[in-house]
């Protein structure tokens, strides 16, 4: 049997074969990364049945380093360094941990390696990293975070001495690949990161629904009805007004009481000067005495005419007696009614004359007082005569007395510099609190109308006001 022919080969021999140790160093590294990226998927398996987050980040960091061939892999969250690979017993408390502390701050402030970096000595861009590769004597440092999927790191990864078959690039292409399941794995270790990245999202969602049903509660209670209370300043007035007057001319000798004494009915007021009237009298009375004389002489001469006209003139002298001896009896004026002088201050007057009809002294009853509101212009729309109304005295303490409106005034007045209507309130005074003149805070129950009206119908008619409606 003929023998096959032997294979031809083209080319440079050398070539060739150098060619082909390339191809087969490629494949060979090429099935070195499917390996790896196989262990590190069944790494996150692994990693999702650990029993807390330290067991699993001292697993994590344990196989990383056997899989890129590093020295040394520290794993640390925003707390703590959590599990330091190859180190021996790792010491919380040493500069190591200072330092790595320091480099996972800066990279979770900063946002320094947005999904890994390798850096050394000469191009480190923070000075904790400057620090941390003259510390570890290595020119090769990988700061990798690991992170979700809303861009929250997890734990951050910081790995150093790679021997010769692995290098930075081979660790971070293969976290990169491999991020989403560890960081997975991770959230199953350890369900509080879930909450803790859930945090912030949970405070938003939180504040929106608080937000959301605290409008709700005031948009709702807007139209709760309520009675709406029109604020009034009140004074107290009597009502009813009694004047003394000076029942005829004379001096006034002497006054016992000033404007706000309680008198009782019957008292003396003031004491009238009785000398004119006894000056008088005395008078009256020799006049008197001669007509009677006159008289008696007139009849014993026999002339009736002159002892009528006589008689005439005693009887009118006796009149004129009669009345300045009843002055004489009632110097004292006296008051009829009992209640508090509001008017009449007259010692400053004592010796005055003082002229018939003459008003001394206003005297006002205090057993029933009269309320008058001065009612707002813009409110007045809403008071009606029969509404309750709530009054609070500063000198009254406890609760407010209450009353019912019983008369508003036609027409404004003007108060203060504002636009008021007059109404009025009987308040009954049986202990005599209430004087003429005191002043308090009143609230007229009107209608019920919606919160929202209460609230804001006032700065809507001023706004209207602005506008030019």
């Amino acid at each position: 049997m003929p023998e096959s022919p032997a294979p031809v080969v083209t080319g440079n021999p050398a070539s060739t074969a150098t060619g082909r140790s390339a191809a087969t160093a490629t494949q060979r590294a090429a099935s070195n990364l499917q390996l790896l990226h196989r262990q590190i998927h069944r790494l996150a398996t692994d990693l999702a049945k650990a029993k807390n987050l330290d067991d699993a980040c001292e697993l994590l960091g344990g196989k990383l380093r056997h899989y890129f061939g590093c020295q040394q892999v520290a794993i640390g969250d925003t707390k703590r360094i959590r599990t330091v690979a190859g180190n021996g017993v790792f010491d919380p408390r040493s500069e190591l941990a200072r330092h790595l502390e320091t480099v996972i701050a800066e990279t979770n402030e900063t946002r320094v390696a947005g999904d890994a970096t390798a850096v050394d000595g000469s191009t480190a861009t923070t000075a904790g990293r400057q620090r941390l590769c003259s510390m570890v004597g290595e020119t090769d440092v990988v700061v990798y975070p690991l992170k979700d999927l809303r861009g929250d790191t997890t734990v951050t990864l910081v790995m150093w001495g790679f021997d010769q078959d692995s290098g930075p690039a081979t660790a971070v292409h293969m976290l990169a690949s491999t991020q989403a399941a560890l960081t997975s794995a991770l959230h199953f270790a350890h369900p509080a990161f879930v909450r803790n990245r859930n945090r912030s999202n949970g405070k938003r969602i939180s504040r929106f629904w608080c937000c959301t049903a605290a409008i709700a509660i005031f948009v709702a209670a807007m139209f709760v009805p309520l009675t709406y209370k029109v604020k009034c300043d009140a004074v107290v007035q009597p009502s009813v007004y009694r004047y003394l007057a000076a029942p005829y001319e004379g001096r006034l000798e002497k006054t016992f009481v000033e404007p706000g004494d309680v008198v009782e009915k019957g008292d003396v007021l003031a004491l009238m000067d009785g000398r004119e009237i006894r000056w008088e009298l005395a008078g009256l009375t020799a006049d008197r005495d001669r007509a009677f004389k006159k008289r008696d002489s007139a009849l014993a001469g026999g002339d009736t005419a002159a002892a009528q006209m006589a008689s005439l003139e005693a009887e009118r002298l006796e009149l004129q007696i009669q009345l300045w001896e009843h002055r004489g009896k009632n110097l004292e004026i006296r008051t009829n009614i009992s209640g508090v002088v509001v008017g009449g201050d007259l010692r400053k007057t004592e010796g005055a004359r003082l002229q018939k009809g003459q008003t001394l002294f206003e005297i006002a009853p205090i057993d029933q007082m009269v309320l008058e509101l001065e009612i707002p212009a813009n409110d007045i729309s809403q008071v009606e005569i029969g509404q309750d109304v709530n009054v609070r005295f500063d000198s009254y303490f406890g609760t407010p007395l209450i009353g019912r409106m019983t008369k508003i005034h036609p027409r404004a007045e003007i108060r203060d510099e504002k636009n008021t209507f007059i109404g009025e309130v009987m308040l009954d005074n049986p202990d005599g609190m209430l004087r003429p003149g005191e002043k308090g805070v009143a609230r007229v129950l009107t209608d019920p109308h919606p919160l929202g009206w209460n609230l804001f119908h006032k700065p809507w008619q001023k706004l209207l006001v602005f506008a030019g409606w």
